[in-house]
């Protein structure tokens, strides 16, 4: 029954993520997986694979305004 966040640096297309959950549920069947959580969005579709999963993402930066911060637009 325990609530489990994943956690990485950078998503790029998401396959990491959901491989990563798959391994939790298989591991803990009975775990609710309540989101992604990143440093890095890239913004090449990680998002949209990981909501198709159910599952939300939340990002510190996406690649547009961390280049935007950075003055790299």
């Amino acid at each position: 029954g325990a609530r489990v966040a994943v956690i990485e640096d950078v998503i790029t297309s998401g396959g990491s993520s959901l491989k990563t959950v798959e391994r939790i549920k298989a591991m803990q069947p009975d775990c609710t997986i309540v989101g992604v959580y990143v440093l890095v969005d890239r913004e090449e579709g990680g998002r949209e694979a990981l909501e198709d999963a159910g599952l939300p993402l939340k990002s510190v930066f996406t690649k547009t305004e961390l280049f935007k911060v950075l003055g790299w637009s």
